[in-house]
């Protein structure tokens, strides 16, 4: 017990003697420093001990270096490293000059202690203090020399015995070794530190990569769900709007209503109109967003297109007391091939802003043609001039961005959709879309689209323009329609229209009774809404599509779906057509026509170009 007891205080002893505390007990240097001065004097006690017996042995600088080391870790256990590596470097310097002086001067094997000190200098101050003592070591090896070289030799009063050089060239190596290897691991800690903050940084790196991951599929999986949401709205929308155009449609151009009755469909049609334009714009929207956009390239008629432009862009400017006004080459082709829905959505915007930004003045379509490299291929430019308002220059910068809407309140209205839609058109077709303006001084839209030139021949030029259909023309057979749609309004709406054209109609509500009612009247033509209850209008379409005898019946699909990859679905599904709600009158009747080949008989006299 009483041999544990003293280990135990010992080891106590030799702890508190061996290990700093205070503000130097975390500090590295502080350690390797008591250390070395540790190291030193032991070496100093073993040189001693080991030159005692030698005739010659003075211990001279033995006593002027430990009692000075001793005061450095007495310096050290008192938290001042700074006065004890002073006294250090101090030491060791008056040693390595005092050994050189008492053994031969600049011959002596002391000067190696002048290489090693400036090392410990840069390991303790810093690499002045390390320019500093090479400096004065370099000076003081430079007295030797001169005295060397004057003739005076110092005398050999400690002369070198192989235990002394010994000695020295320890000394030496502690010096210069031991701060290096502290610098070296001070290195090698900041490699590992570097290593670990990379590991950690590449850890982040890669969990911040899951949470963009993350963020990125979330925002994906929110836009799907917001152009479903849309979709889903518009059906809702379209559905009753459809009523409102179709009902108002024929009684609009009623030569019997009166005047007051009159004006007050006009204005339920104008307004069902716009509202239809703010729900397209929304969906158009949607739909870049989704990234499904389609470019249907086909021949139209140009003229044809800016004539309806102006025709419908006439009204809207005269009510605002506007001069519109066509600038177009004489020789500009009539029959061209691009993607004529997306050419007009653009058109329509720009003119419709155009008027609704100029109070007076005129607004002014301009149409120039440039050759491409193939003969066949052109540029049209479009330019659409006003004399309204102006844009600023900062504005000027926004203008196609969505929901920008500029003006006062009295002109903004609309989505502020318009020309962000008209910039994705123009690109979507291989244009661009170009402004120019001055505050004040009125605006200039120009847009760039490329276009194939097609020939006379390959475009059927017969356009009927006629005010109502009042029946088929004479030798017509009697065909047979079935109406399949689940809204009351809807299939009031499509009999009273087909039947007044001269068509035999029933009607029904859901897909099982559509079949059937097939199957027992066997219809020449079956329009079929998409969503239906219980079957919808695609199952209805491929029974139908797979009874005996129904390979020469036109199926078409009403609905207010507005998705092409949704269109494409329903036409795969055996769908001979697709028309898009709400629509006018002339919409439902041009399909017949064109399905069935059936000509109309009309209220007026037909007029064709």
């Amino acid at each position: 017990m009483k041999s544990g007891l003293l280990r135990s205080h010992l080891t106590g002893w030799i702890g508190r003697v061996f290990h700093l505390r205070g503000a130097l007990a975390s500090d590295p240097t502080a350690h390797m420093l008591y250390a070395l001065l540790l190291i030193l004097l032991a070496v100093i006690v073993l040189q001693n001990a080991t030159l005692a017996w030698q005739p010659n042995f003075r211990p001279w600088i033995s006593l002027f270096l430990g009692p000075t080391l001793v005061v450095a870790l007495v310096m050290l256990r008192l938290g001042s490293l700074n006065g004890a590596s002073l006294i250090y470097l101090i030491a060791m310097w008056v040693c390595a000059t005092a050994t050189s002086s008492l053994n031969g001067g600049i011959r002596s094997f002391g000067l190696v202690l002048f290489v090693a000190l400036p090392v410990s200098a840069a390991w303790l101050f810093g690499y002045r203090a390390a320019l500093l003592t090479t400096g004065i070591c370099m000076a003081t090896a430079l007295v030797f020399v001169l005295l060397e070289v004057g003739g005076v030799s110092l005398p050999r009063l400690i002369p070198g015995t192989p235990f002394g050089i010994w000695g020295v060239l320890l000394i030496a190596v502690l010096i210069g070794v031991i701060p290096v290897a502290q610098v070296l691991r001070s290195l090698w800690d900041a490699v590992d530190e570097l290593r670990q903050n990379r590991e950690h940084l590449q850890q982040l790196v890669e969990h911040r990569t899951e949470q963009l991951v993350e963020a990125r599929d979330q925002a994906q999986a929110a836009s799907r769900a917001k152009s479903d949401f849309l979709a889903t709205v518009s059906h809702e929308l379209r559905s009753p709007l459809n009523t409102i155009l179709l009902l108002c449609d024929p009684m609009s151009i009623d030569a019997e209503s009166a005047g007051e009755r009159q004006q007050n469909l006009h204005l339920i049609r104008r307004s069902g109109l716009h509202l239809l334009h703010l729900i397209n714009d929304v969906l158009d929207s949607a739909k870049i967003e989704a990234g499904q956009i389609v470019v249907e390239n086909a021949p139209f008629d140009l003229r044809e297109l800016i004539c309806e432009l102006t025709d419908m862009m006439r009204v809207r400017a005269e009510e605002k007391r506007l001069d519109l006004l066509v600038e177009k080459l004489p020789e500009w082709p009539r029959f061209i091939q691009g993607d004529r829905a997306k050419l007009r959505h653009i058109l329509v915007n720009l003119m419709d802003n155009a008027i609704k930004y100029t109070d007076r003045g005129r607004v002014t379509l301009g149409v120039e043609v440039e050759p491409l490299g193939s003969t066949n291929q052109l540029r049209l430019r479009f330019e659409v001039t006003d004399t309204g308002i102006g844009i600023s220059p900062q504005d000027q910068a926004r203008i196609f961005e969505p929901f920008t809407r500029l003006g006062n309140a009295a002109r903004r209205s609309g989505t502020g959709l318009g020309l962000s839609i008209t910039r994705q058109y123009a690109n979507a077709i291989g244009g661009s879309i170009h402004l120019e303006s001055v505050l004040g001084g009125g605006s200039r839209f120009r847009v760039d689209a490329p276009v194939d030139v097609v020939a006379d021949g390959d475009y059927n030029t017969a356009k009927t323009t006629q005010p109502r259909i009042v029946g088929l023309a004479t030798g017509h057979p009697e065909y047979r329609v079935l109406i399949i749609e689940d809204r009351s309004e809807d299939r009031m709406i499509l009999c009273r229209l087909l039947e007044g054209a001269g068509f035999r109609v029933q009607a029904t509500e859901t897909g099982e009774s559509g079949v059937e009612v097939f199957q027992s009247w066997r219809p020449h033509f079956v329009w079929v809404d998409r969503q239906l209850p219980l079957m919808d209008g695609l199952e209805a379409a491929r029974r139908i599509r797979s009874l005996d005898g129904s390979g020469e019946v036109k199926i078409v699909g009403y609905s207010a779906s507005v998705f092409d990859s949704e269109r494409a679905e329903m036409l795969a599904a055996g769908l001979d057509d697709f028309v898009q709600k709400p629509c006018l009158a002339n919409e439902i009747l041009d399909c017949m026509a064109r399905h069935l080949g059936v000509e109309y008989r009309w209220s007026d006299t037909a007029s064709v170009e």
